[in-house]
Protein backbone atom coordinates (compact mmCIF):
# COMPACT_ATOMS: atom_id res chain seq x y z
CA UNK A 1 0.00 0.00 0.00
CA UNK A 2 1.55 3.58 -1.39
CA UNK A 3 1.66 6.03 1.51
CA UNK A 4 2.37 9.61 1.07
CA UNK A 5 5.24 11.06 2.80
CA UNK A 6 3.95 14.38 4.41
CA UNK A 7 0.50 14.28 6.50
CA UNK A 8 -0.96 17.50 7.46
CA UNK A 9 -3.40 15.66 9.37
CA UNK A 10 -0.88 14.16 11.65
CA UNK A 11 -1.85 17.26 14.80
CA UNK A 12 -5.42 15.70 14.50
CA UNK A 13 -7.65 13.10 13.48
CA UNK A 14 -10.89 14.04 14.12
CA UNK A 15 -12.90 17.56 13.88
CA UNK A 16 -14.48 19.01 16.68
CA UNK A 17 -17.86 20.96 14.96
CA UNK A 18 -18.89 22.75 18.08
CA UNK A 19 -22.97 24.13 17.72
CA UNK A 20 -24.99 25.49 20.47
CA UNK A 21 -27.66 23.08 22.16
CA UNK A 22 -31.09 23.85 20.50
CA UNK A 23 -34.23 22.50 20.47
CA UNK A 24 -36.99 21.72 18.24
CA UNK A 25 -40.05 20.09 19.00
CA UNK A 26 -39.12 18.93 22.31
CA UNK A 27 -35.93 17.03 21.12
CA UNK A 28 -32.91 18.48 22.42
CA UNK A 29 -29.80 18.62 19.39
CA UNK A 30 -26.39 17.93 20.20
CA UNK A 31 -23.51 20.20 21.20
CA UNK A 32 -20.59 18.99 19.36
CA UNK A 33 -20.77 16.80 15.80
CA UNK A 34 -17.47 15.04 15.10
CA UNK A 35 -16.17 14.55 11.51
CA UNK A 36 -13.11 12.30 10.97
CA UNK A 37 -11.52 12.33 7.89
CA UNK A 38 -11.65 9.77 5.64
CA UNK A 39 -8.21 10.44 3.61
CA UNK A 40 -6.24 13.69 2.07
CA UNK A 41 -5.77 14.94 -1.25
CA UNK A 42 -2.23 15.27 -2.93
CA UNK A 43 -2.81 17.68 -6.08
CA UNK A 44 -0.49 20.39 -7.40
CA UNK A 45 -2.86 23.23 -6.50
CA UNK A 46 -0.89 24.84 -3.57
CA UNK A 47 -3.19 28.63 -3.50
CA UNK A 48 -6.78 29.64 -4.03
CA UNK A 49 -4.90 32.23 -6.70
CA UNK A 50 -3.95 28.98 -9.01
CA UNK A 51 -7.03 26.88 -8.24
CA UNK A 52 -9.88 26.46 -10.85
CA UNK A 53 -12.85 28.37 -9.82
CA UNK A 54 -15.10 25.15 -10.11
CA UNK A 55 -14.43 21.69 -10.36
CA UNK A 56 -16.89 21.32 -13.64
CA UNK A 57 -14.35 23.73 -15.61
CA UNK A 58 -10.97 21.81 -14.59
CA UNK A 59 -9.09 19.06 -15.83
CA UNK A 60 -6.47 19.07 -12.99
CA UNK A 61 -5.01 15.70 -11.87
CA UNK A 62 -4.38 14.30 -8.55
CA UNK A 63 -4.56 11.24 -6.09
CA UNK A 64 -7.13 11.14 -3.22
CA UNK A 65 -5.12 8.89 -0.58
CA UNK A 66 -7.81 6.96 1.93
CA UNK A 67 -6.41 6.04 5.12
CA UNK A 68 -6.24 2.38 5.30
CA UNK A 69 -8.73 1.61 8.03
CA UNK A 70 -11.28 3.42 5.44
CA UNK A 71 -9.95 1.02 2.27
CA UNK A 72 -12.46 -1.35 2.02
CA UNK A 73 -15.01 1.55 1.46
CA UNK A 74 -13.75 2.07 -1.70
CA UNK A 75 -14.71 -1.01 -3.29
CA UNK A 76 -17.21 -0.59 -5.83
CA UNK A 77 -16.09 2.46 -7.36
CA UNK A 78 -14.33 2.16 -10.35
CA UNK A 79 -11.56 3.11 -13.45
CA UNK A 80 -14.07 6.16 -15.02
CA UNK A 81 -16.69 6.13 -12.59
CA UNK A 82 -17.73 9.91 -11.65
CA UNK A 83 -17.68 10.31 -7.59
CA UNK A 84 -18.83 12.92 -5.54
CA UNK A 85 -16.23 13.90 -2.89
CA UNK A 86 -16.68 16.10 -0.07
CA UNK A 87 -14.16 18.23 1.98
CA UNK A 88 -13.37 19.90 4.74
CA UNK A 89 -11.44 23.02 3.59
CA UNK A 90 -9.24 23.57 6.48
CA UNK A 91 -7.74 26.52 5.27
CA UNK A 92 -10.73 28.77 4.86
CA UNK A 93 -12.25 31.36 6.77
CA UNK A 94 -15.13 30.94 8.52
CA UNK A 95 -16.32 34.09 9.82
CA UNK A 96 -17.16 35.95 6.43
CA UNK A 97 -21.12 35.32 5.61
CA UNK A 98 -20.71 38.01 2.61
CA UNK A 99 -18.90 37.44 -0.39
CA UNK A 100 -18.59 38.97 -4.08
CA UNK A 101 -19.29 36.17 -6.09
CA UNK A 102 -16.37 34.32 -7.83
CA UNK A 103 -14.14 37.59 -6.29
CA UNK A 104 -16.05 39.87 -8.50
CA UNK A 105 -16.33 43.05 -7.06
CA UNK A 106 -18.03 44.11 -10.26
CA UNK A 107 -21.18 42.45 -8.82
CA UNK A 108 -23.03 43.14 -4.86
CA UNK A 109 -21.70 41.06 -2.09
CA UNK A 110 -24.22 37.84 -1.57
CA UNK A 111 -23.97 35.17 1.36
CA UNK A 112 -22.12 32.77 0.86
CA UNK A 113 -25.43 30.02 1.23
CA UNK A 114 -26.05 31.55 -1.95
CA UNK A 115 -22.66 31.06 -3.91
CA UNK A 116 -19.90 28.57 -3.85
CA UNK A 117 -17.36 29.92 -1.97
CA UNK A 118 -15.01 28.25 0.83
CA UNK A 119 -15.33 30.69 3.44
CA UNK A 120 -18.38 29.71 5.31
CA UNK A 121 -19.56 28.62 8.40
CA UNK A 122 -18.71 24.93 8.03
CA UNK A 123 -16.38 25.14 5.16
CA UNK A 124 -17.56 21.82 3.43
CA UNK A 125 -16.59 21.52 -0.48
CA UNK A 126 -18.48 19.21 -2.94
CA UNK A 127 -17.12 18.46 -6.07
CA UNK A 128 -17.70 15.78 -8.53
CA UNK A 129 -14.44 14.09 -10.03
CA UNK A 130 -13.40 11.42 -12.72
CA UNK A 131 -11.68 8.38 -11.29
CA UNK A 132 -8.90 7.93 -13.86
CA UNK A 133 -7.25 5.06 -12.09
CA UNK A 134 -7.50 3.00 -8.76
CA UNK A 135 -4.15 1.44 -6.91
CA UNK A 136 -4.96 -0.07 -3.89
CA UNK A 137 -5.91 2.82 -1.02
CA UNK A 138 -5.25 5.57 -3.87
CA UNK A 139 -8.05 7.29 -6.08
CA UNK A 140 -6.39 9.26 -8.56
CA UNK A 141 -8.79 11.64 -9.89
CA UNK A 142 -9.18 14.94 -12.43
CA UNK A 143 -11.39 18.09 -12.15
CA UNK A 144 -10.29 18.97 -9.08
CA UNK A 145 -10.57 22.65 -7.88
CA UNK A 146 -9.43 21.90 -4.30
CA UNK A 147 -5.94 22.82 -2.35
CA UNK A 148 -3.12 19.90 -1.59
CA UNK A 149 -3.23 18.76 1.81
CA UNK A 150 -6.91 19.16 2.35
CA UNK A 151 -8.66 16.61 4.09
CA UNK A 152 -11.28 14.23 2.36
CA UNK A 153 -14.27 13.40 4.61
CA UNK A 154 -16.90 11.39 2.31
CA UNK A 155 -16.91 10.16 -1.36
CA UNK A 156 -20.23 9.21 -2.77
CA UNK A 157 -21.47 7.99 -6.32
CA UNK A 158 -22.69 10.19 -8.66
CA UNK A 159 -26.63 11.35 -8.18
CA UNK A 160 -27.84 10.22 -11.35
CA UNK A 161 -31.94 10.03 -11.32
CA UNK A 162 -33.16 6.69 -11.12
CA UNK A 163 -30.07 4.70 -10.88
CA UNK A 164 -30.79 1.90 -8.97
CA UNK A 165 -29.20 0.86 -6.02
CA UNK A 166 -25.97 2.28 -6.19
Amino acid sequence: MQQFDKNPLSSFQNFFLNIKTYSHKNTIFMKTLTVQPIGILHCDITSREVAPKNWDISSQPGTIEIFPEFRAALEGINKGDTIVVLFWLHKAERNILRVFPRGDKNRPKRGVFSTRSPVRPNPIAISELQVVDIRDNLLMVSGLDILDGTPVIDIKSKMIPNAGNK
